[in-house]
């Protein structure tokens, strides 16, 4: 066994490794502008579920640990590090569930030897944060199956914690917890005893959901929200993975797979470890390869180095040294014992997983030094809290000078504004006063539900904010009046643009008489298409026409969905003006609302060119008016896609802002 000192030493060295600092500050990138959003919703504390509809809880802000956003950063360092405490500490009493010293190694020494692979430049290239939230469920899943309630609270506890940080964490510990519960239940458990740990979670989760400053009523709209946010999700995010990525992935999945149904075979664990391993590896694979971009797969292959000794080696109770290791010095205690060829398969998963990361995260260098910097950074946190924060308090500062929009905060003041795009980090460093649709993010609104609250919220005169700051754009060459479109439309309806620079756009909602409470569209068209057929659009009158497009999966294309994401369609603008035509990615889930087609909208300047005049731009800048569009489906997919399209085309009117808009000075 493992002197105390040693265990104390190896006990600070994972912490060490394991607490997480904020690194940078955040600016208007996307990722990092929408972590310091989540931020400053908790301080504000608006309503998750109701004021906001992201994929985030209420206790999101603690998540993403390493920006640097200012509202809650002393609460986040402190909340954030006993996470990782929490984690350091599981991942060594895990070590009492494993057969031998060497599978104990093993698992330990991953947590450091990874940590010098990285790429330069990349903040997280492993997406370390997302595997760590991941194995922390899992743990604290474990530990609150039996045992004392000296531990069984705290890991309840723990999981409610996480809970109330992502939908997918939600989803994860509510179901290892039911799934202990029924199997109790199904063993002849008395109902008290087996949702003991259910309700103490459904307690606690509540008692965090008010100390955030939530309404209880609002507890099961957002839990309930979690499964009617993920409706679209694949089909808005979902981007197709390198062929050496995909091939790796499919690999690691076939060989964790392999080991929960070597388990199962041999009944060398639970039924409920399997279930619940198997929801484990179904959701961390879905995380990584729906968009399967280099940093989402890393996910899954990191991971895997430790879902490996966790589905192939860990047992569910203690594991006594004595009857693995041959010594005779304790009494043996109740354990499921691994036959010692068994460990092969899991070491052998372990090993590709690492392997594995090289291959997939780009410019990837292995440097030792690496580590020596995370414990020095990290000491230096320790030492001095306050240096570190000044620092970033000083970069911070130069980012807000970098990104200084003062014609905007002359014009609104402190009038209530959101941002209409994917970077509300223009809003938070000029100190605006961020007033957010309930989905902030356009490309992210990605079922009707969404799209129709965010119209609902642009077109409620109690809830529309007087300004909406605009910068039109996508993601993955995705058809821009597509992404938010009925908010798009709302926008058009009842807002004016006030200055234009660069690639943002002011606008400012129109007088009273001058908004509509609901969109105005006349039904021109309805008929059905197949895939690759022409549809000319007919004479809308002044030429703004809205379309709806259902495109339904067959179900085959429904199972490929679920194993992974849907078949990839893409629409084609054959534009008025004879310019080449324009083929966009088209996402279905949010095709069946509608969305402007014409004129083809795709800049912020061509949005504030759309407002000049009642006839149009007439020196050419404006957007372009559609003839026709095709809905294309790439020949290996037509088998995953109805035939049938149905589409309908509306005449929608001109924007009713028509003012005179000017540059800024």
């Amino acid at each position: 066994m493992v002197r105390t000192p040693t265990r104390v030493a190896l006990g600070l060295a994972l912490a060490l490794t394991l607490l997480e600092f904020p690194a940078v500050p955040y600016d208007v990138d996307h990722d990092l502008s929408s972590s310091a959003s989540f931020e400053l919703f908790a301080a504000r504390r608006l309503q998750f579920g109701t004021d906001v509809l992201q994929n985030v809880g209420p206790l999101g802000w603690v998540h993403y640990g390493a920006v640097y956003a200012g509202p809650l950063h002393a609460q986040r360092l402190v909340a954030k590090n006993a996470l990782r405490l929490a984690l350091a500490a599981l991942a060594l009493w895990v070590c009492t569930r494993l057969p031998t010293r060497s599978a104990r190694a093993g698992w330990l020494l991953a947590f450091f030897a990874l940590v010098p692979l990285g790429a330069p430049g990349e903040l997280d290239p492993l997406e370390s944060n997302e595997v760590w939230a991941y194995v922390t469920l899992y743990l604290a899943a474990l530990a609150a199956r039996e045992g004392p309630w000296l531990r069984v609270g705290p890991a309840v506890a723990l999981l409610a914690a996480l809970a109330l940080m992502k939908h997918t964490l939600l989803v994860l510990a509510a179901f290892a917890l039911l799934a202990d519960a029924i199997a109790r239940l199904g063993r002849g458990a008395p109902i008290r005893r087996a949702a003991l740990a259910p309700a103490l979670f459904a307690a606690v989760t509540t008692g965090l959901w008010a100390l955030a400053g939530q309404s209880l009523a609002n507890l099961p709209v957002y839990a309930i929200g979690a499964a009617r946010f993920a409706a679209g999700y694949n089909e808005a995010l979902g981007l197709p993975a390198t062929p050496r990525a995909a091939v790796l992935g499919v690999v690691a999945l076939v060989g964790l797979a392999g080991l929960v149904a070597l388990r199962a075979l041999a009944r060398t664990q639970s039924a409920v470890k399997t279930v619940v391993d198997a929801a484990f590896l179904f959701v961390v694979w879905k995380h990584a390869f729906v968009r399967a971009d280099p940093a989402h797969v890393a996910i899954l292959l990191h991971a895997g180095v430790f879902f490996s000794f966790l589905f192939g080696l860990v047992c569910e109770r203690p594991v006594s040294a004595g009857a693995v290791e041959g010594a005779s010095s304790a009494a043996p205690r109740r354990s499921t014992p691994l036959p010692g060829g068994r460990a092969a398969p899991a070491w052998a998963v372990a090993v590709l997983c690492a392997l594995a990361l090289f291959a997939v995260v780009p410019a990837a260098d292995y440097r030792p030094a690496r580590l020596a910097e995370l414990w020095t950074r990290n000491l230096s946190w320790l030492v001095s809290p306050a240096r570190r924060t000044a620092e970033l308090e000083a970069a911070l500062q130069e980012n807000r000078r970098q990104y200084d929009l003062p014609w905007v905060r002359e014009r609104v003041g402190r009038a209530p504004v959101d941002f209409f795009g994917y970077e509300p980090g223009w809003l938070l460093l000029n100190d605006l006063r961020y007033s957010p649709r309930p989905m902030p993010i356009s490309f992210a609104a990605a079922n009707p539900l969404l799209l129709q609250r965010n119209e609902a919220f642009y077109r409620d005169p109690a809830r529309a904010p007087r300004f909406v700051l605009a910068k039109l754009g996508s993601i993955d060459q995705r058809l821009v009046s597509q992404d938010d479109g009925l908010a798009l439309g709302a926008l058009l309806d009842n807002y004016h643009p006030v200055v234009l620079t660069g690639e943002l756009v002011l606008l400012e909602r129109n007088p009273p008489g001058f908004t509509r409470r609901r969109a105005a569209r006349r039904l021109l068209l309805e008929r059905e298409l197949a895939p690759g057929e022409e549809l000319s659009l007919p004479d809308g009158g002044d030429g703004w026409l809205w379309l709806e497009a259902a495109v339904r999966p067959t179900l085959l294309g429904r199972l490929r969905a679920f194993a992974l994401r849907p078949a990839s369609l893409h629409i084609a603008l054959e534009l008025a003006d004879g310019s080449p035509a324009r083929v966009r990615k088209f996402v279905a889930s949010m095709g069946t609302t509608g969305f402007l087609v014409s004129p083809a909208l795709e800049s912020s300047v061509e949005l504030f060119h759309a407002f000049a005049s009642p006839a149009g731009p007439e020196d050419g800048t404006g957007p372009p008016a559609v003839r026709s569009v095709r809905f294309l489906v790439d020949d290996g997919d037509r088998r995953y896609v109805d035939p049938r399209i149905s589409v309908r085309v509306y005449a929608g009117p001109r924007p009713r802002g028509r003012v005179t808009p000017s540059r800024p000075r």
